[in-house]
This record gives C-alpha cells, structure tokens and sequence, in this order.
C-alpha cells in the first residue's frame, strides 16, 4: 500500500531596513521574523562624507537596532566595513540562507533607482547576449569583454529586473 505526504516549506521572509528608512511603523516589520539594518555602501562608503553624517547615521541605526531589539525583534546589524552591506552581496546571502521573501519600503529615493537604472542598462548593454541556437544568456563580463560563460550569480538577473519592472517608465525599458 502507497501513502503520500504533503510537506510545506515555511517562508522565510527578511525585513531589509537603510539608513534613510528607519520609521517607527515600518511595513515589513510586522511580516517578518528577522530584520537586517544594513548600513548600506551608498549611505557610508560612495563618497568621502563627513565624518558627522556618519556618525548620525550609525547612531540613529544603532538607537534602532535597541528599540527593535527592546520589542524582541530578531536584528541583525550589518556594519558598512562588512561585504553584504552591499545590497546584492547581501540578498544572495540570505537566499543561500533558505530566505525566500525580502521586504523592504519601497525606496522613493531616486539615488537607489539611478543605480538600479545604471546597472541594468550596463549588464543589458554588455552582457546580455544571444547564441547561435538563438538562445538569451548573461555572459560574464570582464577587460572590457563579454565571455560566452555565464556566472554562478547570472542566475539571479532575471529576477532582478521583473523586481524592477513595476517602476520603470514603460514596458520597453
């Protein structure tokens, strides 16, 4: 006699919290039993800021990170010294980690879309290609070039640009 079982994954899901979004009443806050602050490269490594900016904002964040932490939130503090205080380094950690739904406020600040904008039309421009069968693929770009391999992450483009999607002018783009 054959049985089946019917297993069901948990979600996994992950608050992502900048800087520049730390609100008292946060969406993702509610949803999710994890939460990461990340002290994003944009906000503490882009440019030579003064030291007084970033000292208001490691401390704003550090304040935060206690009052989550006072509400028994489950916060991880991730430092700008750090490689997944880039965004991208750090939701392929989280994906590797099993996560499978991110939530974060959606970012009205045009800085964050310009570099999205910049670095889609970059890999679209140079690594997104067809082969000979006809078939699109990311190729791995390096000295200038696009090699034919594609890399362990190219996986993750496709995503990436359905994410974006909904905020890009039209459907074209």
């Amino acid at each position: 006699k054959q049985s089946s079982c019917r297993i069901v994954l948990k979600s996994m899901d992950a608050a992502i919290i900048f800087p520049h979004q730390l609100f008292s009443k946060n969406p993702g806050l509610e949803k999710c039993e994890i939460v990461y602050l990340i002290e994003e490269s944009l906000f503490f490594n882009q440019y030579a800021f003064h030291k007084q900016k970033l000292v208001l904002h490691r401390a704003s964040m550090k304040a935060y990170e206690a009052m989550l932490k006072g509400k028994k939130k489950n916060v991880v503090y991730v430092e700008s010294i750090s490689s997944l205080s880039e965004t991208t380094d750090l939701l392929n950690d989280l994906r590797k980690k099993g996560f499978d739904a991110f939530h974060v406020v959606e970012p009205e600040d045009d800085w964050l879309k310009k570099i999205y904008d910049e670095s889609s039309s970059s890999i679209i421009k140079h690594m997104v290609k067809k082969s000979e069968a006809g078939l699109t693929y990311v190729g791995e770009f390096s000295n200038g070039q696009t090699n034919t391999k594609m890399d362990h992450l190219a996986c993750f483009v496709g995503g990436m640009f359905a994410l974006g999607a909904p905020y890009q002018a039209d459907a074209q783009t």
